[in-house]
This record gives C-alpha cells, structure tokens and sequence, in this order.
C-alpha cells in the first residue's frame, strides 16, 4: 500500500512537470525596517546646555525648539534626553528646559475662579502632569498654570506670527504680577523684565494691558514698570555659515584620541575650524539645533561649493 501510494504521487509531480507550468514561487517578505523613537519634548524657554551627567562640562547646546527624546529622569532637577535629527547626543538637561507646543486655538483653564486663557498657535508650555484628556501646564513666558487638552500639544508645531498689536506696544522694566482688572488681587500670571504688552487701558498708577503673544491674558500691571515703545529685533541662531558636510555618518569624538560623545549623519552641514596633521582628524562645529564642538575623521567630510562657484554652473 505504500508502494502505491509513493507511485501515485511521483506520477502526478511528473505530470505536472511536463505539462510546462511552473508552480508560482513564494512571495520575499519585504524587511521590516525598525521605526526609530520619535522624540517626546522640545526644548522651550531658551536654549539650554547638554551635559554627560549632572555637574560636568557641557558637551553641546540645544537651541529653543529642538526636538529631544526623554529617557528617563535623573532626580528632581534633572533629565536625560537624547537628541533627535542629524546630530544624535546623549546628556542630561534640566528638566525646566522641556516643554510641547500648542498646534491649535485652545484655552488654558486656571485653577480657582480665574477666566479662561486663550492659547494660540507656537506657545510653548511646560507640563507638570497628566489629567485624563488634559495636562496641567504652566505656559512659558507669559507664566499662568491651567489645564488644556492632550490633543492641542505636540512636540513640532506652527511658529507664532505676531498680528498687529491694536495698540502701542510696551516692554516691562522689571518682573510683575498681572492680576484681575474685575478683582485686582487676584493674580492672573506672572510676567518677566522685558516681556511686551500692549498698553489699553491707564487708570492713576495701574494701566490695563493686553500680553501681546501667543498668550492672550487682559489684566493690570503698575503704570510704573511700563517703558517706552521699543522695535522689535529678529535675532538669528549663531554659528556662522557652513563651509563643509558630513558626507557619511561618523562618530563625534570629544578629542582627538577621545571616546565619541555623539554621532552626526551624512548630509549634516558643520563648519571646519581646525584641520589636524596628517588630515586624519578635523574639529568641526556644527550649526544647526544642536551645536556642539568634537573631532570627525577628515574621510567623513566633503568641501561645500561656494554659492559664486554654484551660480556659474
């Protein structure tokens, strides 16, 4: 019986073989390619320094705004991020420097009694903790606590575009509290020497102003601390232009014969400050979000074409 059981089935496989059809070959599984961790935070209120651990000497700056993801906390003060994008570092950060921003028309809705805040587009927030569909917040800049919802933070958003102010715009000489114009000893939030508002409103030695930003709060402040109208100056990041790119990615060394302390993709722009003998080692300074200083093996570099020599092409 097994015999002709074994007769059977070479029979039909010669059959099938001689009618001339090829049996289909199996579809390749395509590679699946692992997603790399988005980043969690931005880095809000200014730009911050990135430490190997708390105390020590700073290995980059991280500019206001770049995208950073959180690994864990490192006490009270402190957390360690790594940074995303082209250049890839890992330190720590105080915690104050990480923060979301606001992708939506929202409002802010204080704790107690106080009126609701209207948050626009490219505010920043720092959040203190979660609350269901909500955060609890505390804004940067124009400082006011409250809760908004989860779905109008995001770690990359819209810059905010200042509209006309509707009024004359003045600058705080130094820090004061803006309270309640309805019940003036209730504070409605906290405002930093230099921050603008727009003047509305003066009433003996209070004047009634608007914050002028993507945080819109009414409120008063002592006419005192009020200055003249100043012009408002757009200030560009540092560094200098980029005359070299990383060509491959390569590891960023802290010194020539050092341990690496980071690592820069191919495709990242970095200006060459000091060229080392036998053109094995360069120290670069890159200029983008995460600027930072190291050493990259000169292999990994190409010259960028000067902008007259691109023109003539």
């Amino acid at each position: 019986m097994l015999r002709w059981c074994l007769v059977v089935a070479l029979t039909v496989g010669l059959a099938g073989t001689a009618s001339g059809k090829p049996r289909p070959a199996k579809a390749a599984r395509p590679a699946k390619v692992a997603e790399e961790p988005p980043a969690t935070h931005r880095i809000v209120g200014g730009g911050c320094d990135l430490l190997p651990r708390p105390g020590a000497k700073a290995i980059g700056e991280l500019a206001l705004g770049t995208p950073v993801r959180l690994l864990r906390k490192d006490g009270a003060e402190w957390a360690r991020v790594e940074t995303r994008g082209s250049v890839r570092m890992t330190g720590v950060v105080r915690q104050l420097a990480l923060g979301l921003r606001v992708t939506a028309e929202t409002e802010l809705k204080p704790q107690g009694e106080a009126r609701t805040v209207k948050l626009l587009p490219g505010a920043d927030v720092r959040v203190i903790a979660a609350r269901g569909a909500a955060l609890l917040v505390e804004t940067v800049g124009v400082v006011t606590k409250g809760l908004v919802p989860r779905a109008a933070l995001a770690v990359n958003g819209p810059d905010f575009v200042f509209p006309e102010p509707g009024g004359p715009v003045f600058q705080l000489k130094r820090p004061v509290e803006l309270v309640d114009a309805l019940a003036p000893g209730r504070p409605l939030a906290r405002l930093h020497a230099a921050e603008e508002v727009v003047g509305l409103l003066e009433d003996g030695q209070r004047a009634r102003v608007r914050t002028y930003g993507p945080i819109v709060i009414e409120g008063l402040v002592p006419r005192d601390a009020l200055s003249g109208r100043e012009r408002r100056e757009v200030t560009l990041p540092g560094g200098g232009p980029a005359t070299w790119e990383i060509a491959m990615d390569a590891d960023l060394l802290d010194t020539p014969k050092g341990k690496p302390v980071g690592r820069i993709r191919g495709g990242t722009p970095v200006v060459v400050e000091v060229e080392e003998e036998g053109r094995e080692l360069a120290r670069i300074f890159t200029t983008g979000d995460v600027r930072t200083r190291g050493y990259v093996p000169m292999r990994a570099l190409t010259r960028l074409a000067p902008v007259e020599e691109l023109l003539k092409r």
